[in-house]
């Protein structure tokens, strides 16, 4: 028999340089910087590859691919600036949230995760399905950009 085990979100992150603060906001800026925007990606068809490329598809982005050997390659890129934007697990990414590091928009689960406390219930975009099928903002959450 096959049976769910475990549920984990993904977190949409990014580079806390990038001047945005909510997912409204970082479509607006890749819309105008097309194909300029970069995203990081661990394994070929995981969780974080198929949100980041639901997420492209159904917002209508031109953002570009960056494949790593895996999510620590990838995180670490992100947090130096290579890359500005991932969509890792939450655990993952929890910390450098809250160390400031990485800036937290959205977890892909249709309610706040306990991994990122304090995030308000805002569905971005109703047509975002599969892994991406509601969203919960982040951008008001003092506590996870703040320790």
């Amino acid at each position: 028999p096959v049976i769910l085990a475990a549920m984990a979100p993904n977190v949409l992150v990014v580079h806390p340089s990038l001047p945005v603060t909510s997912v409204k906001e970082l479509a607006a800026l890749a819309r105008k910087r097309p194909g300029e925007l970069n995203y990081a990606v661990g394994a070929a068809g995981s969780a974080m590859h198929l949100g980041a490329e639901l997420f492209k598809s159904t917002m209508h982005l031109d953002i570009v691919r960056v494949p790593f050997k895996g999510t620590s390659y990838g995180l670490t890129a992100l947090m130096a600036g290579q890359v500005q934007l991932m969509f890792p697990a939450a655990g993952g990414a929890m910390l450098h949230v809250k160390s400031g590091r990485l800036k937290a928009l959205a977890v892909t689960s249709a309610r706040p995760s306990p991994l990122m406390p304090g995030c308000v219930n805002r569905a971005f975009s109703p047509s975002l399905r599969a892994l991406i099928a509601s969203a919960v903002d982040c951008r008001n959450s003092v506590s996870i950009h703040k320790s």
